[in-house]
């Protein structure tokens, strides 16, 4: 693997004081107060701390077991694209759900604290659905209506396409899109990193320096993680004691902690004595 040394790494991402949640042709958004103040961050400064974020929100989605049968439903071969939400009501529009409700307060609150991505109307967002649920999921056909909901989802990219909006559930595949990245990579395509700017300075008695610097929330997340696999040389782990996520220099690291280590290699040897007693009394 080629290594990356960048002399310096930031990011740039919009945030507003306060966020509220609004409906447009019967689907929850989450949006800017119109009141709300706005301030540059760099979503950058702490990368383990990022990655960590996105994990933690993915797994709240990920937990919300009726959420995940849903995608399941409307995935197309293990695949959820952005648009099929347009061909069934929305889960989100019933805030008092319990499973809605759990994801909309953690979408929200990573959203508070980076900001939003841009939903830009050539992009279809899309996520490979969990291992786990992926089994229930097949090549759906498109019916009679196919044309009347992609009119829909098209008709509300065009009339927010100058507002900084989101909708909530096609957030919910941006989290799920950098968990598969972030964890599993079942993809092989080589990506893409758009709105990148990188910077050689090549000057006499100095040793040459590269800079780079994303624009937007999608771009910096990206650059934050090859910044983290390819200069940094870290990965991300579970646990194979508590199933916990955890930050890793070392490939062959199988758990978050000592005591984790501990625990499981104990409970393996009474596991064993257990199995070797059972033997001596059968």
């Amino acid at each position: 693997m080629v290594d990356l040394h960048f002399s310096n790494v930031r990011g740039e991402s919009i945030v507003f004081s306060k966020y509220i949640l609004k409906t447009h042709n019967d689907y929850l958004f989450i949006e800017p107060h119109e009141n709300s103040i706005t301030k540059k961050i760099d979503p950058l400064e702490d990368i383990d701390t990022l990655i960590m974020d996105i994990i933690e929100t993915s797994q709240v989605i990920t937990r919300c077991k009726s959420y995940m049968s849903f995608l399941s439903k409307i995935a197309d071969a293990n695949i959820v694209y952005e648009k099929n939400f347009w061909k069934y009501p929305d889960f989100f529009a019933d805030k008092n759900q319990t499973d809605a409700s759990t994801i909309i307060n953690a979408v929200t609150l990573f959203v508070e604290k980076y900001g939003l991505p841009d939903w830009e109307l050539e992009k279809d967002a899309k996520a490979i659905l969990p291992l786990e649920y992926s089994i229930y999921s097949a090549p759906r056909q498109d019916d009679n209506d196919s044309v009347e909901y992609l009119k829909t989802f098209l008709t509300a990219k065009i009339a927010l396409g100058d507002t900084i909006t989101y909708p909530i559930c096609s957030l919910t595949l941006f989290f799920l899109n950098f968990l598969n990245i972030f964890t599993v990579n079942r993809t092989s395509k080589l990506k893409r990193v758009e709105h990148c700017r990188l910077y050689f300075r090549n000057e006499p008695e100095h040793k040459p320096e590269l800079e780079a610097i994303a624009i937007g929330l999608f771009p910096s997340i990206l650059l934050a993680f090859i910044v983290f696999t390819s200069g940094l040389h870290k990965a991300v782990h579970v646990c194979k004691h508590c199933g916990k996520h955890f930050i890793t220099t070392d490939a062959r690291s199988e758990y978050c902690s000592a005591k984790c280590r501990a625990s499981y290699n104990t409970a393996q040897t009474r596991k064993r004595q257990r199995r070797k007693l059972q033997e001596m009394n059968s």
